[in-house]
């Protein structure tokens, strides 16, 4: 029967019946690949049904359960229907066959590849080494078992080769990061089917071949840098030209006759010294300083590499040294268990294969046909075991293979996207077949246009790059609807009042979801999709005003929600009644409701925790305030009485209902998910329990342990066919289609591996040496790894792209700011920028994008994209409506605003995790370094109520003393000023300026003159001094420089007063200081300010390729410079303390992980009162 082949293009119906070859199968977004699969199962059950034993030799490997159990009902389906066919045909023959295999089908062997290897190894246990009746961890307790093996051999490392660099690297990076760094790398050694000594070979027979490599090279590039040199000697140049022409003699001697690395290297130092600065800007002379300089870098790092062998190759014997012992325990501990974990399926069952030929020949016997789903997200472990089952040449048409490696996006689990490629060279060498589907069954012919226009230029035209594109055929009629949008957000600048430009992108989009509900739309028709979730808050406080329902998609950290925080919050001042942070979150959230000014005046007495009932004593609570904090006591001190008495679980259900928390909640706008999640939380607590366990502290070490190794969602409120709006990852939404897609913040610059360690399928261990050695550089190995893996990342990025635009049926809305693509005007390619939005840019021009609502004309073949801004008067959003929380009797205060993060913030530590990435600011940063406690109290935690009542009780008494402005205000006006002044302003314009400067801050006439004599002054100490009269200082500057960033997994944002060049070609970098102090406290006032200074130079560099010679703090109050020279150390201590801060962060999420640094800046500290170091 051909039933089939009526509804099938003649590509679809080539995959379907290509049973006498094996074949690959490249299926773009919307191609119809499932059903592709789906009728193949069919046409080799309608071909050759009447084998009894078909069903067992047929074999579907998909990567999710979701998808194999929905291939399953779509076989089944499509049996029922030829069944009833066959009756209507009232061919019996068939209908009994079809009815034989119907009953048949639970036999059906659609699998994932992990329960076929499970599978594998429970048919050969003792062939394969295992326990007849393992079973297989759960991810989490893979992790944590995998932690402890890493923590375990760490302790005996003294035993390893090269274990002094060894401990050099874990000294110069935290614990918990060396921990987490050999547990991925582990992962990513068993992703590839590797043993440790597999990785150690593949890593010593590389080092091997790079120092031969290494060898050539450097005694090639000698004579190559000679001869570029020579050019230069024959012009005619200005001062930098002179001074080469002058040295260059003595150094060419001296390249000459270095005999070894070693003492070639100082030497190069000094040449490439020689070529910084200010050369001019005569053609002839750029390009061959250019072409020379290039030639130096090469040998600069072909002779770095040469001498850092040695300690690279101690290092990766230690490291795999390391990891044959975590394998060991690793191994050891699930044995005792009789567990596997994921990776030990598929290394198992592919060493179970190699090792027993008998084994491999009874299953190659029991497939005769192989088909495998989603082929662009495998590894190389499942294409061994793929490869082992096929035997290729012996059974053509045993193999189909499905993908699209433009969608191949999980490289972040280990996924492979040049196996793909590989596959398909393997089939085709072989006389097998490529079928290419290219037909869009999903999107609108528009929207399918548009998709060809942005791809076909963002990827590539070569056949044998994972990043190929062929245009695709829209068979989806058109709607009419058709249409792509771009929402234009504004810089920072640009936002009205100061806002945040993502919290307006997010009202936008909110707004223009409204504005489509309202014509219409289903909400569960609207789906926005995320690169990460950092800001998902911002988009869900918009939606709400709106009065939108929304349902967020396996949502943000489970233990990061309020109320979970508030219930473990309680739980640890149970367990531990001298936690003054737990009680401090415990008071301000329902169970208590009291205002920030009430934990104040408690934190004032003494002994404040020993005595509960004196808090009735104190003068300064209302009665108001009173009455709750004697509900918070009766009710916990019945929950005393239950510790002990009954389960943990019943605990938690017990201090939800006894203290009303529910009805709150359910008060709320997001109240179902809340409720939801505490019941989570319950079950969880419940789960943990084979009997019921009375010791809180126990389940609290369990939730520690959970937080280290998980990232646990929400608990799920609705199915995911509800109708609401869908908010979640592009990675969550493959597969998926949506008639409406809206994909926000495509100025997001992407994440960036910050590893110092790595495992490469041809390199093997690569190995960062910063911080190990004294040799300035990086490995030869290390530089081109992340050469690699920055194309790699960036052909991902574009995948992704590809990814979230082929979700839409009929609508797609992108948004973010326009960012401008500089880096093209200078000639370098459109990927030389990380941004989609400067993609768009490079590729179509935001400088044609219409000024008002309009249309984008994108090319001249009628690609083009209606455009729509922000308008000022619409950022005021509606307001949420009344709750029944706001009637209840808990106070206002417990009610989050939403247009405050930080007040959402309860006091349960968090820390900061890569996924989160969010813009850290230099003040933050700053504070970080200088106290973590302080900055774990007011940003970790929230406690920002002492801050805010001390800057209130502050700013009153310099009402009194006449003092109108705050610090950080004068220093922003004054900032604003020096920014703005002309070398050449008069009185006249100074007066104008401050005018137009106090009307931008909002600043009374009555206090503009209280505060104009100190602001003049600084401006006369700045116009007198050297930055501004010397006018050659001045000629090519930079002022108020803005940044963001991202370093070691950090995206620091901030703004540079001043950057000029030299006169000897060098930058200065120049930041202005407003501190009202005295000359003698210049120095060590500095000194405090260095940690910025240090990141606003790295800024310079990375930015913008400035390098800096000397960074400058301008103490404008007692007119003095102090300055720092920047150089080779300078730059490398900087990158260290960067990094140390970026893994405290990263690690941080107790209060144990921010120490406490007291000094003399704990008397005017806002956190005495809790910080038992100033105790």
């Amino acid at each position: 029967m051909k039933q089939e082949s009526v509804c099938l293009t003649p590509a679809q119906r080539e995959a379907v019946q290509s049973l006498d070859a094996d074949c690959i199968v490249s299926a773009g977004a919307g191609s119809g690949k499932t059903r592709v699969l789906v009728e193949r199962f069919l046409h080799i059950l309608d071909r050759f049904g009447d084998d009894p034993e078909l069903t067992e030799k047929m074999v579907a490997i998909t990567f999710t359960e979701k998808a194999a159990t929905e291939m399953k009902d779509r076989v089944r389906k499509g049996m029922k229907e030829r069944l009833r066919h066959a009756r209507r045909q009232k061919n019996v023959v068939e209908e009994q066959r079809w009815y034989r295999m119907l009953t048949e089908s639970e036999r059906i062997r659609i699998t994932t590849i992990h329960s076929f290897c499970t599978r594998l190894l429970q048919d050969y246990p003792i062939e394969a080494g295992v326990e007849p009746g393992f079973s297989v961890m759960n991810e989490v307790e893979a992790q944590l078992l995998l932690k402890e093996s890493v923590e375990a051999s760490l302790s005996p490392m003294m035993d390893c080769p090269g274990a002094n660099y060894l401990e050099q690297w874990m000294t110069s990076r935290s614990f918990e990061r060396c921990i987490s760094t050999l547990t991925d790398v582990y992962s990513m050694m068993v992703g590839n089917g590797w043993r440790p000594e597999d990785l150690a070979r593949r890593t010593s027979d590389h080092l091997s071949m790079v120092t031969r490599q290494l060898e050539d090279k450097w005694r090639s590039g000698k004579d190559s840098l000679l001869l570029a040199s020579a050019p230069l000697m024959d012009v005619n140049g200005g001062k930098k030209v002179t001074e080469f022409q002058s040295a260059w003699p003595d150094l060419k001697r001296e390249i000459v006759s270095a005999g070894d690395p070693k003492a070639l290297l100082p030497i190069l130092e000094e040449a490439n010294h020689l070529l910084k600065g200010n050369w001019g800007r005569k053609e002839e002379i750029v390009s061959l300083r250019h072409r020379m300089k290039e030639h130096l870098e090469h040998m600069l790092e072909v002779t770095q590499g040469l001498l850092l062998l040695p300690t690279e190759q101690k290092m990766t014997e230690g490291i795999c040294c390391l990891l044959e012992m975590v394998d060991r325990r690793f191994a050891q501990a699930k044995q005792e268990r009789s567990m596997l974990d994921f990776d030990d399926l598929q290394t198992r069952a592919v060493r179970l294969l190699r090792e027993h030929p008998d084994v491999l020949n009874r299953e190659r016997d029991r497939i005769q046909y192989l088909m495998v789903d989603e082929y662009q997200d495998t590894n190389d472990a499942q294409k061994q075991l793929v490869d082992l089952l096929c035997e290729p040449h012996a059974c053509p048409g045993k193999l189909f293979v499905v993908g699209d490696p433009k969608q191949s996006i999980y490289r972040f689990r280990g996924a492979e996207v040049n196996v793909f490629g590989q596959t398909r060279k393997e089939i085709l060498s072989r006389d097998g077949r490529e079928v290419v589907l290219v037909d869009n069954f999903r999107s609108d012919v528009y929207l399918v246009d548009f998709v060809n226009g942005l791809f076909s230029r963002l990827m590539s035209q070569d056949r044998n790059s994972p990043n190929y594109y062929q245009e695709t055929i829209a068979r989806q009629d058109s709607t009419g609807e058709g249409r792509v949008e771009f929402f234009s957000v504004p810089d920072q600048k640009a936002c009205p009042n100061g806002k945040d430009p993502r919290m307006i992108e997010a009202a936008g989009i909110a707004r223009r979801i409204r504005q489509l509900i309202d014509e219409g739309t289903p909400p569960g028709e609207i789906a926005v999709l995320f690169q990460a979730m950092t800001h998902i808050k911002k988009y869900e406080q918009e939606l709400v005003r709106q009065g939108i329902p929304f349902y967020v998609v396996k949502g943000r950290g489970f233990y990061d929600r309020q109320e979970v925080m508030d219930v473990l919050h309680y739980l640890r001042f149970l367990a531990d009644p001298e936690d003054a942070l737990a009680l401090t979150g415990v008071l301000r959230s329902p169970f208590c409701g009291v205002s920030d000014e009430t934990i104040l005046a408690l934190t004032r007495e003494k002994d404040w925790m020993k005595s509960l009932e004196c808090w009735m004593d104190i003068r300064e609570i209302s009665e108001r305030e009173r009455v709750k904090l004697k509900g918070f006591m009766a009710h916990l001190a019945k929950v005393r009485q239950w510790l002990g008495r009954i389960s943990v679980a019943e605990l938690i259900e017990h201090l939800l209902e006894d203290s009303g928390y529910r009805q709150v909640l359910w008060a709320t706008p997001q109240g179902k998910q809340a409720c939801a999640n505490l019941d989570k939380l319950v079950s969880m607590a419940r789960d943990e329990q084979i009997q019921p366990v009375y010791s809180l502290r126990s389940f609290l070490q369990s939730v520690e342990q959970w937080q280290t190794v998980q990232q646990e969602t929400e608990a799920t409120v609705e199915p995911a066919e509800g109708n609401s709006v869908k908010l979640m990852t592009i990675h969550q939404a493959k597969g998926l289609e949506f008639p409406v897609v809206f994909v926000p913040d495509l100025s997001r610059s992407p994440n960036r591996s910050d590893c110092d360690v790595s495992v490469d399928r041809q390199a093997g261990l690569v190995v960062r040496l910063q911080g190990i050695t004294d040799t300035s550089g990086e490995s030869y190995r290390w530089l081109r790894w992340l050469e690699k893996e920055k194309e790699l990342e960036r052909e991902e990025s574009v995948r992704l792209f590809y990814v979230a635009a082929t979700r839409a049926k009929s609508r797609l809305i992108l948004s973010g700011q326009p960012l401008q693509h500089k880096r093209i005007k200078k000639g370098e390619g459109i990927f030389s920028a990380a941004t989609w939005s400067e993609w768009l840019d490079a590729l179509f021009g935001f400088c044609n994008m219409p000024e008002e609502n309009g249309v984008w004309a994108l090319d001249d073949k009628g690609l083009a994209m209606h455009v729509w801004f922000w308008k000022e008067e619409e950022s005021m959003s509606p307001s949420v409506e009344t709750s029944l929380l706001d009637h209840s009797e808990f106070p206002e205060s417990t009610v989050s605003d939403p247009e405050s993060e930080d007040m959402s913030v309860a006091t349960a530590p968090r820390g900061w995790m890569p996924e989160d990435r969010k813009p850290i600011s230099v003040s933050d940063f700053m504070l970080l370094v200088h106290c973590p406690r302080k900055y774990f109290y007011a940003r970790i935690l929230g406690l920002f109520f002492p801050e805010r009542l001390m800057e209130r009780e502050s700013t009153d008494r310099e009402k009194e003393e006449g003092i109108s402005l705050s610090p950080q205000l004068k220093g922003e006006i004054v900032h604003k000023m020096i920014e703005n002044i002309s070398e050449a302003a008069d009185e006249t314009e100074l007066e104008d300026l401050f005018s137009q400067v106090m009307n931008r801050f909002g600043i009374s006439t009555i206090r503009r003159e209280r505060v104009k004599t100190e602001i003049f002054s600084h401006l006369k100490t700045y116009r007198n001094s050297r930055l501004h009269q010397n006018r050659e200082l001045n000629s090519e500057m930079k002022k108020e420089a803005r940044f963001i960033h991202e370093w070691a997994g950090l995206e620091i944002e901030g703004v540079i007063d001043r950057l000029h060049r030299t006169s000897d070609g060098s930058w200065e970098l120049v930041d202005y200081k407003t501190n009202d102090i005295e000359a003698s406290r210049v120095m060590e006032t500095a000194k405090e300010y260095l940690p910025q200074l240090q990141l606003y130079v790295l800024a310079a560099k990375e930015v913008w390729g400035l390098d800096v010679s000397q960074a400058t703090l301008f103490f404008l109050k007692p007119d003095q410079e102090f300055s720092w020279k920047v150089d080779q150390q300078w730059i490398q201590q900087a990158k260290k303390k960067l990094v140390e801060t970026a893994d405290q962060l990263r690690q941080g999420k107790e209060i144990g992980d921010y120490p406490p640094d007291p000094g003399k800046q704990c008397r005017y500290c806002h956190y005495q009162r809790i910080c038992e170091a100033f105790q």
